[in-house]
């Protein structure tokens, strides 16, 4: 096509000389259209900045603050309704009564009662008003939940500005502007898997606590690695967020994974004497060590005082499943493969054996480690991910 294109413009040359001067003017033309679009291209590109993972811990605690406010109100409003059907069947107002109950059935299904004008008309007086009283509480905790949202985002905008970063600023005004209408959940609703942990029933060894609201272990290993076991079961496909910080980081943060019918361990910073290590991985894939596995990385990673956000996203097909994890917003660890690779160490105490079977997150503190758990949420995923 070269070739071609010169022979033409030489012809063109012998013909008239002001026509390469055309040519080069064309080129010119057409070359700098060409590196207008590319830049509008990359600056299209640009105005889309990543958001830094703080913004996302942010979100998930207003998820978080609104969701456990939602639950104390029910539990309370529950009770309530109970309360009001007893009384109207002792006075024998039947119709009340089972009026009482079906509200009372509809919100133990649903946060959002979504009962029409007409139906609300139709209750009697005293349920009206609590119709009435729980909504206005809830929209009540969304706006000022959204607007300490809106808040705290601006105030990473401000440090933006002064930055420089303009295309972080522009994203985050999109932000912003979308937290205003935020409802009881963003979106996905997560389940607090801290919310019911009991530092002595659900432990192995160790002495564990509840401080502010986070998970640690207080003193001492008793066996080879506290344990402890979250109350929830793992739905067959879930995602963790887990937001931590070490206190003592000479060894492993670790986390027992229910994936389809076996468990993996994840391990955090892990065999620190270990030449070339620590290293972080999934123990065991292929009966490997973590040291051992292609699917580890090396170096360290967790530093004691500075807090970290783990996302971990788990799928499992009849035969296959994936793991995909990422320790603030960076990709740290991926798998996917047949689930009879995966496998747990046999040395662990029989009390874990037996209670590792069960679909329970276990989390796990080799050695003298020991971490502050301050939130650890779980999204689960409907759809079947891996066939």
């Amino acid at each position: 096509m070269r070739g071609t294109f010169r022979a033409t413009s030489e012809k063109t040359m012998n013909r008239k000389s002001n026509r390469p001067l055309v040519t080069v003017a064309t080129l010119l033309f057409w070359g700098g259209c060409l590196c207008a679009f590319v830049s509008l291209s990359v600056a299209e590109d640009s105005n889309s900045a990543e958001l830094p993972q703080s913004v996302r811990v942010l979100k998930l605690e207003r998820e978080k603050r609104v969701k456990d406010f939602v639950d104390g109100q029910k539990a309370r409003y529950l009770a309530g309704l109970e309360k009001l059907r007893t009384d109207w069947v002792a006075q024998n107002k039947v119709e009340d009564a089972l009026a009482a109950l079906k509200l009372k059935n509809l919100l133990e299904e649903t946060s959002d009662l979504g009962l029409t004008d007409a139906e609300i008309v139709a209750l009697p007086s005293r349920l009206k008003e609590v119709v009435d009283t729980w909504g206005a509480a809830i929209d009540k905790e969304i706006t000022e939940a959204n607007a300490a949202l809106a808040a705290q985002l601006d105030a990473i905008r401000v440090n933006a500005i002064k930055k420089g970063d303009l295309d972080l600023v522009k994203a985050l005004e999109l932000e912003i502007e979308a937290s205003k209408k935020l409802e009881v959940s963003g979106g996905e609703e997560p389940i607090d898997l801290l919310a019911d942990a009991h530092p002595y029933s659900d432990s192995f060894g160790g002495i564990w606590k509840i401080e502010n609201g986070a998970l640690l272990l207080d003193d001492g290993n008793t066996f080879k690695g506290p344990y402890f076991r979250l109350k929830k079961e793992m739905p067959v496909n879930y995602r963790l967020e887990v937001v931590f910080t070490p206190i003592d980081a000479s060894d492993s943060t670790n986390f027992i994974l229910p994936i389809g019918d076996r468990r993996v361990e994840l391990v955090l910073n892990g065999f620190p004497a270990v030449e070339g290590g620590p290293y972080s991985g999934f123990e065991h894939i292929d009966k490997t060590k973590v040291f051992e596995s292609p699917f580890s990385v090396k170096g360290k990673l967790l530093e004691v005082g500075q807090r970290y956000h783990l996302s971990c996203s788990v799928s499992a097909g009849s035969e296959n499943g994936s793991i995909e994890v990422t320790l603030d917003g960076k990709n740290l660890l991926s798998w996917e493969g047949e689930l009879t690779a995966l496998s747990l160490s046999l040395n662990k105490p029989r009390q874990v054996k037996e209670s590792v079977r069960a679909r329970n997150l276990h989390l796990r503190q080799p050695g003298t480690s020991r971490t502050r758990y301050e939130s650890i949420l779980l999204f689960p995923i409907e759809r079947d991910l891996i066939q």
